[in-house]
């Protein structure tokens, strides 16, 4: 895969369901899921205001109804920022591997897309940016890549 961890950002959980634009990423996520079935995913997600489950809960359980192995799914249920989202998955992640991964794919939406660019400037796994919305003109795996930078030097 074109990285082995592929972290998806939350967003907006009405109740136990997911909002519009987290089942987008959801949608997407599936699809690289599919597509790399070697690759694991980290749900980020902590429990807001409205939120009935966190979501991260949220999303394991929207993958999991669609077929997604729930041995390649990982929930992160702290985070509440985009940079904790990154920091805390990150941790994760080394803390079940014992290293920092070399690149991570990240799925959200571009706003989050954007913020993770710009904390990326800093440290050392390379991030595949990926958007929420899949576009008709989009290259390989029907994703349009928005970047690769170093991420989370800080963090």
């Amino acid at each position: 895969p074109e990285a082995q961890w592929v972290v998806v950002l939350g967003a907006g959980v009405n109740g136990t369901v997911p909002s519009q634009a987290l089942r987008e990423r959801l949608e997407a996520a599936q699809d690289y899921l599919a597509r790399y079935p070697e690759a694991i995913a980290v749900l980020s997600g902590a429990q807001g205001d409205g939120e009935a489950i966190t979501e991260a809960q949220c999303m394991y359980d929207w993958l999991t109804a669609r077929g997604v192995d729930p041995a390649r799914l990982r929930m992160e249920t702290k985070a509440t920022t985009t940079e904790e989202n990154l920091r805390c998955s990150l941790d994760l992640i080394e803390a079940e591997t014992g290293t920092r991964p070399a690149q991570i794919a990240v799925i959200s939406g571009e706003y989050h897309l954007l913020r993770a660019e710009l904390l990326a400037r800093t440290g050392r796994p390379v991030v595949h940016a990926r958007p929420r919305v899949l576009l008709p003109h989009a290259g390989a795996g029907g994703l349009r890549r928005l970047g690769r930078a170093p991420i989370l030097g800080k963090l």
